[in-house]
């Protein structure tokens, strides 16, 4: 029989958990940030966080090498830097790109960079059906028990540009998958 144990130990934003056997073997450790806060949106754009108003100026953040599409830390960084030297304060992960390290979270953490995390739904319609249905809240729920630790997300959102598919292909027509989102 194992038991948790959260050690005391914390460096910055940064926490550990431990499992332990009962003779106190160690069994597995995580090591992550975490964070928590009271949120309350006003008006778009406009949020109250741990009761101080904070009104969203960023950028949408999409692949940073479109080519491989392989993660590079180093230029991560680099966006994140001139996030920073802009004067924003928030990025929309766009749902379409590819996921990007845990790293690159830690690093909005640690600089205070809030993020609104899209599920992967990109522009166009979605067919309707329960498969369909249950892909989707598959992909959110791995979204969000994979990131929810971090104290940077702000908002999860998804099917947005699903929407415009629709307003920029088939203007005034049903939208198709509308419930899913």
């Amino acid at each position: 029989m194992a038991r948790w144990t959260i050690n005391g130990e914390s460096t910055g934003a940064r926490n550990s958990i431990t499992l332990l056997s009962t003779g106190g073997e160690i069994l597995d450790r995580c090591v992550k940030s975490f964070g928590m806060r009271d949120l309350e949106v006003d008006m778009p754009f406009n949020f109250k966080i741990n009761g101080i108003q904070v009104k969203l100026w960023g950028a949408n953040y999409t692949p940073a090498n479109g080519l491989t599409h392989v993660y590079d830390h180093d230029r991560a960084t680099k966006i994140l830097d001139m996030a920073e030297t802009g004067n924003m304060n928030s990025l929309r992960m766009w749902g379409g790109g590819n996921r990007v390290d845990d790293v690159f979270y830690d690093e909005a953490d640690r600089r205070g960079i809030l993020i609104w995390q899209e599920f992967p739904n990109n522009f166009g319609m979605q067919p309707d059906s329960d498969e369909i249905r249950d892909l989707c809240r598959q992909e959110a729920a791995y979204y969000i028990r994979t990131y929810r630790h971090h104290p940077s997300i702000i908002l999860w959102c998804g099917g947005n540009e699903n929407y415009m598919g629709r307003d920029f292909s088939y203007p005034g027509e049903p939208f198709i998958g509308r419930e899913i989102f």
